[in-house]
């Protein structure tokens, strides 16, 4: 009977380790699709600031008119 109770004490055991082992897998693949979230979020703010830059690059470039006065 002690056998019997060791064995299943054993598997219980064997179980619980196998289950926290596939939950850190599942927790580690949930991080790296947070971190990807996050990259693709900070691609995008980075994005539309390069474009932010290039409005206002743009709105300092002489007007077209104001150059060929200088001609």
């Amino acid at each position: 009977m002690r056998a019997v109770a060791s064995s299943a004490h054993s598997q219980y055991w064997l179980y619980l380790k196998e289950l926290g082992e596939k939950n850190e897998i599942i927790q580690d693949e949930k991080r790296k699709a947070e971190s990807a979230d996050e990259l693709i979020s900070l691609e995008g703010k980075k994005t539309l600031l390069e474009r932010e830059v290039l409005k206002n690059k743009a709105n300092e470039l002489p007007e077209k008119s104001d150059v060929t006065k200088d001609l």
